[in-house]
């Protein structure tokens, strides 16, 4: 439960530091570069904080492997486009496209299977 905690504030964190990057407001109280690193330094935290809720959550392993995926591509493609590299915002685009398939997956799929082998005969 910590973890997600932790995970919920460093993406929080480093949401906010990417406005000052991504459309220069609030550059009088960040400088852009404090503000990118800020980015990869909290975004790396809470990415590694959410794997490990996750691993403790004990949560279905199709369904960890395509939001981490997604995860991964968004996070590169947001690197991307804090170095100026091309693509960045075709991964980013990607990476949500991936995020948005991995809630539709039901990790609970598993769950009714087992129910029924715990109900008793009569």
């Amino acid at each position: 439960m910590i973890y997600k905690k932790i995970s919920s504030i460093c993406f929080a964190l480093a949401f906010l530091c990417a406005v000052p990057v991504f459309t220069n407001y609030f550059s009088d109280y960040i400088s852009p570069i404090t503000a990118k690193y800020g980015i990869l330094i909290f975004g790396g935290i809470a990415f590694l904080a959410n794997i490990l809720a996750f691993q403790s959550e004990g949560k279905n392993a199709n369904y960890n492997l395509i939001f981490w995926i997604g995860s991964i591509i968004v996070f590169a493609g947001l690197i991307f486009r804090i170095m100026h590299w091309p693509y960045g915002y075709i991964l980013i685009i990607l990476g949500g496209l991936v995020l948005g398939v991995s809630f539709f997956y039901n990790p609970f799929a598993n769950r009714e299977e087992d129910d029924k082998n715990d109900l008793l005969d009569n």
